[in-house]
């Protein structure tokens, strides 16, 4: 890889990152002259990752007003979490059929690690929140990753993505706020050892509902 795609990629993902972790603020303007500073990189490989951003829905362009930050709403949101119902579960169900042995290792690894972050308890809150998430989010892809459909489980973690934005945006300034769910990935872990694929199927889709249903409540008390 040249120097310029290396640019290009670092700058993707820092700001998709930053987007993501609510740390720039939905709708905000993405000037290239402000970002050349906050970043340290030029103008042109900062385009070529906002274009794509762009493609992912993460930012909008203005035409020649430049690109801004994607708006959010909770008709977002709800089309983010269907769309997830839809196929995270099918993931799921095909990872039950297909998982081999190395998988399943990889899932109980996966699940002890984000079943352990609770015992941190001198952890700084906003570290702990964005620990919780990095792990949260290695257990839902190591989950889907047995399906072996690796289309499905790109387009699952967008969405997961997508929806991780929301949720980091609803805790930003009160990580007290972050929802218990180990109950849940417990009993997820559980099922799906077990090769139980209409359990674990239920039991994701509750998950997939009970975080939209925390996240929209937090939203909607910031928005009143």
């Amino acid at each position: 890889m040249g120097e310029h795609s290396t640019l290009v990629e670092q700058s993707y993902s820092l700001i998709r990152e930053d987007i993501i972790f609510g740390r720039l603020n939905p709708n905000s303007p993405l000037r290239i002259e402000r970002l050349k500073d906050s970043y340290s990189v030029g103008a042109s490989p900062l385009r070529e990752a906002l274009s794509r951003l762009l493609t992912d829905g993460l930012v909008t362009s203005e035409g020649l007003r430049g690109f801004r930050v994607a708006p959010v709403s909770l008709a977002d949101f709800r089309d983010i979490t269907e769309s997830r119902l839809l196929v995270e579960t099918a993931a799921l169900r095909l990872a039950v059929e297909r998982g081999d042995s190395q998988w399943e290792g990889n899932l109980v690894a996966a699940h002890y690690h984000l079943s352990r972050l609770g015992e941190r308890q001198n952890m700084d809150p906003q570290d702990f929140m964005i620990e919780m998430e990095r792990l949260n989010r290695e257990f839902h892809l190591v989950l889907i990753a047995g399906s072996k459909s690796a289309h499905l489980v790109r387009i699952c973690m967008q969405l997961f993505d997508f929806s991780r934005r929301y949720r980091n945006i609803s805790l930003r300034g009160n990580p007290g706020r972050a929802h218990e769910v180990n109950d849940e990935h417990d009993a997820i872990h559980s099922a799906t050892l077990q090769r139980d694929a209409d359990t674990a199927v239920r039991l994701i889709a509750e998950h997939i509902e009970s975080t939209y249903r925390s996240v929209s409540k937090a939203l909607e008390v910031d928005a009143a």
